[in-house]
């Protein structure tokens, strides 16, 4: 009786190659999701390497941004909406683009 070889099953592109260097786009796809709701706890793992991991560290400092920008528009509803303090202004060190002249 001949034997039929055994193929080995084609690795999913949500799993990570041993070397960890394979995008885990069902990971990165749950943490964009979560974002999109507003969920600014969402972040990809610290531990990716190589291209992953760039786009993760990249995805992060994105949330933590906008994190930062929505606890600042925070502070100043309550001190300026709240304690009428209208001199008060938004700030949000170590920003550019959009981000800085959104908020500065």
């Amino acid at each position: 009786m001949k034997k039929t070889p055994v193929t080995k099953k084609a690795r999913s592109r949500n799993r990570s190659h041993t070397n960890g260097n394979e995008l885990q786009t069902g990971q990165l796809l749950t943490a964009l999701m979560a974002f999109k709701r507003g969920d600014f706890s969402a972040r990809l793992p610290e531990n990716w390497t190589g291209l992953p991991g760039k786009i993760a560290d990249t995805f992060n400092a994105a949330i933590e941004t906008n994190e930062r920008m929505t606890r600042e528009l925070e502070r100043i509803v309550h001190v300026v909406g709240k304690e009428g303090r209208i001199a008060q202004r938004a700030s949000l060190n170590n920003v550019s683009g959009s981000w800085a002249d959104g908020i500065g």
